[in-house]
């Protein structure tokens, strides 16, 4: 049940052609993100700095930056005195992959400099929150007797939502369904937030990151809040049927309090 979502955790935005050349002569960065979550500031030592025509990246031996993938946007924030505007990866972040930071413009700093690593905070909890309530729907849908796969999810500031593989003809989902559904799902997913159960982060034998929300455990890469009651107030939008014949998917769209 869970290999969709740890196939979709896992992946991350490719790099532009010409960084792809470059990434072999990077070690791996360490995605410090992934051991501790809550961690925004760091110092880390410039490996390379890149200019193209989409504009200036830097690779660091290790980043507290989530690069976007798995459907969660990046971090934002501040390398020195650099603005990082967006991060993405060459392979798998914390499994060999490369971090590249996309900066406003022209550091100062140089390759061998070591620079402060600063995650803005309030994006870093939007996305945290909204992804963990993303997966704790997934715990809701369990708990109104929904056994649909989860296929893909967009944990976005806006247009969040969690989809099910509903492609069987024989079980899937009516229109009556899915309304009666929608307030079920709203009062499964209210009393797991009050639960407050706390987010768990390991590692399986194989090197997987497993994250427990809600008491279900998933693989992913992603960042999340320290407990169920730390996302705060989320509201089901929708349920609603997309696509069609095999890829038929049920799509359960909410968004989050401020």
């Amino acid at each position: 049940m869970l290999l969709p979502r740890l196939l979709l955790a896992a992946t991350s935005l490719r790099a532009p052609r010409h960084l792809i050349r470059c990434s072999a002569s990077y070690a791996a960065t360490d995605a410090l993100y992934l051991g501790d979550t809550s961690l925004l500031e760091t110092t880390a030592t410039v490996l390379g700095v890149e200019e193209s025509e989409k504009g200036w990246t830097a690779v660091l031996d290790a980043t507290v930056f989530h690069p976007q993938g798995g459907g969660q946007p990046s971090d934002v924030g501040t390398l020195g005195d650099a603005n990082v505007v967006s991060v993405f990866a060459d392979g798998r972040a914390g499994q060999g992959g490369v971090v590249y930071h996309a900066l406003e413009a022209e550091p100062t700093f140089a390759v061998g400099d070591a620079v402060a690593c600063r995650v803005d905070a309030e994006h870093r909890l939007r996305s945290a929150r909204t992804h963990s309530a993303g997966h704790l729907i997934d715990v809701a849908m369990q708990r109104c007797g929904v056994g649909l796969e989860p296929t893909k999810g967009y944990h976005w500031a806006t247009g969040s939502y969690v989809e099910y593989d509903d492609a069987n003809p024989e079980t899937r989902m009516t229109a009556d369904e899915r309304a009666a559904l929608k307030p079920k799902l709203q009062a499964a997913l209210d009393a797991l937030i009050a639960e407050d159960a706390p987010t768990g982060v390991s590692t399986d034998a194989e090197g997987t990151r497993i994250v427990t929300v809600g008491g279900l455990p998933c693989p992913c890469g992603g960042t999340h809040v320290a407990s169920s009651g730390a996302i705060g107030a989320v509201t089901i939008e929708g349920l609603k049927k997309k696509g069609s014949g095999k890829s038929t998917a049920l799509r359960v769209s909410y968004s989050m309090s401020d």
